[in-house]
């Protein structure tokens, strides 16, 4: 008998304050390690009302005042094993921008810590605290530096006589 692979669908967001560029990263007590903001999607909803809903949840904000692109970055699809389950599952990863409208984030929402953390903190893997970051928060930070290199060398070849 086969097992069939357990697929998980998320939607997260590179969430920044307006005056900002610090990733808004948000301490996980299940897992023990910062992610992204957002999380798994419901039955039935697209991955743009997903992370609506998930960004005004964690952040205990009116929507008027989180501004996510409909637009999504890009989409991550990789195989790992579940902390949950331990069993391998296929994650489907849905990567959207998103702007906060505030001067702080609100640190703690539902028992759970928020935090602020460049870039290059998240790349190194550790986060507040020498905590770990997650392997899907440092698998999207790695697929957005590789766009950006992309779409760097298109715009130098574009100069280009």
């Amino acid at each position: 008998m086969t097992d069939i692979m357990r697929v998980s669908k998320a939607a997260i967001a590179f969430a920044t304050l307006y005056s900002d560029t610090r990733f808004i990263l948000r301490w996980s007590h299940e897992w023990r390690q910062w992610n992204l903001i957002g999380g798994h999607q419901r039955d039935g909803e697209t991955p743009f009302a997903c992370m609506s809903r998930k960004i005004a949840s964690e952040l205990v904000m009116s929507p008027k005042r989180v501004f996510v692109a409909k637009t999504p970055l890009f989409t991550m699809r990789y195989e790992s094993a579940s902390l949950r389950t331990g069993k391998q599952t296929l994650y489907e990863v849905v990567v959207f921008g998103a702007t906060v409208r505030a001067r702080k984030i609100p640190l703690v929402t539902d028992g759970q810590a928020n935090n602020l953390v460049s870039e290059d903190e998240v790349v190194s893997g550790i986060g507040p605290g020498g905590t770990l970051v997650s392997e899907m928060t440092l698998r999207a930070v790695d697929k957005l530096r590789e766009l950006r290199a992309v779409v760097g060398r298109v715009e130098r070849e574009a100069v280009m006589p």
